[in-house]
């Protein structure tokens, strides 16, 4: 492991003790049904995609049929949720909770990885692709800071991937708030992220070995990401539920000129129906 993986590795080690002296007085009377929540949905849509990537042909339009659960138990949580936008921690642990201040461990899936025939939505990948290494899914590691604000929430993330993909790091920063509208449920909200050099090189970069007659050799370094989203639910019954959310999000120029890349703003937006247990 790098010297990041040990970083986080040492923060999860050093923070339990630290979460257990802050969990407060025991109290002998709850069971494990009285500290244990959950919610579950199943849902179905339209999904709407615009990526960056170089491709000759995207499903820009798609059907999607999904299944949402949330889970908490004590200080762990587990939160599968197609409204978590931009993606990112799914599962966690609170290891301090003041009034307004929260600190969690934080672990998933931020970047998704592409090969030579693109992604889930690629249609045709085209020559910018052809022959190029898988990049796998990252799978990250870290600490997420949350400062609850009388106006809105504001939370920065630092993790480390240790899956089998770029094995560095990256910063994730977001301000939300909800948005007041009677029976709708809106959540409005920007975010700032940092790739670290290692991390956009991996995803962006093109190797040596992966030069091509249209492909040159290329490394993007240490790179950035900014983005706008917006969630919105509607109550139709006791059961069902509206749910839609849209994020238009733009990279920095280091991303923009790689070869695998036609481009450096990405649209990411859904509407359906969900079934809730």
């Amino acid at each position: 492991m790098n010297i990041n993986q040990w970083m986080v590795v040492g923060l999860f080690l050093l923070a339990m003790p630290m979460s257990f002296s802050y969990a407060g007085e025991p109290n002998g009377e709850l069971g494990f049904w009285d500290e244990f929540r959950w919610d579950a949905s199943v849902g179905a849509g339209i999904d709407l995609t615009d990526n960056f990537l170089y491709v000759k042909d995207e499903q820009k339009i798609s059907w999607f049929f999904d299944a949402n659960l949330s889970i908490e138990y004590k200080e762990f949580y587990l939160d599968l949720q197609r409204s978590n936008l931009p993606g990112g921690a799914i599962m966690g642990y609170h290891l301090w909770q003041g009034e307004t201040w929260q600190a969690d461990l934080v672990a998933g899936t931020y970047t998704l990885g592409f090969n030579e025939n693109g992604n889930y939505y690629t249609k045709e990948a085209g020559p910018a692709l052809a022959g190029i290494k898988s990049r796998s899914d990252d799978f990250n590691l870290g600490v997420k800071f949350l400062r609850d604000y009388d106006f809105a929430e504001f939370s920065t993330e630092i993790v480390t991937d240790f899956g089998r993909s770029h094995q560095s790091w990256m910063v994730r920063s977001v301000l939300s708030r909800p948005v007041p509208a009677g029976n709708w449920d809106l959540r409005g909200g920007v975010g700032f992220d940092i790739y670290s050099a290692k991390m956009a090189n991996y995803y962006y970069g093109v190797s040596a070995d992966e030069v091509s007659a249209v492909r040159p050799a290329y490394q993007p370094g240490l790179s950035f990401g900014g983005y706008g989203m917006f969630v919105a639910e509607y109550p139709l019954s006791e059961s069902w539920v509206f749910y839609s959310a849209g994020l238009v999000g733009v990279a920095s120029s280091s991303i923009k000129q790689s070869p695998l890349t036609n481009s450096n703003v990405r649209v990411i937006g859904y509407a359906g129906v969900k079934y809730v247990f």
